[in-house]
């Protein structure tokens, strides 16, 4: 539409909730992780979306039929 502006913005669960209850956000949207202090503000939880990991197939966990997100805290991330 042309008289709408999107802006995206990349935070961290927490941030988002603070932003959205400071204003600089009108909505927030992250996975089902802790969001901190959400008083004040309506949260709504959709159904969870899988969640997918690249590894390489020499890679200690590459053999898993599941990783959990425990295993994976242990190494470097690139999340998007």
């Amino acid at each position: 539409h042309p008289r709408v502006d999107l802006a995206l913005t990349e935070l961290p669960p927490v941030a988002q909730v603070q932003a959205v209850r400071d204003g600089a956000l009108d909505l927030g949207y992250c996975p089902d992780l802790s969001l901190g202090d959400t008083d004040g503000l309506r949260v709504t939880r959709r159904a969870p979306t899988p969640l997918s990991v690249a590894l390489r197939a020499d890679h200690e966990l590459a053999d898993a039929s599941s990783v959990t997100t425990s295993a994976l805290i242990a190494h470097d991330l690139i999340v998007f």
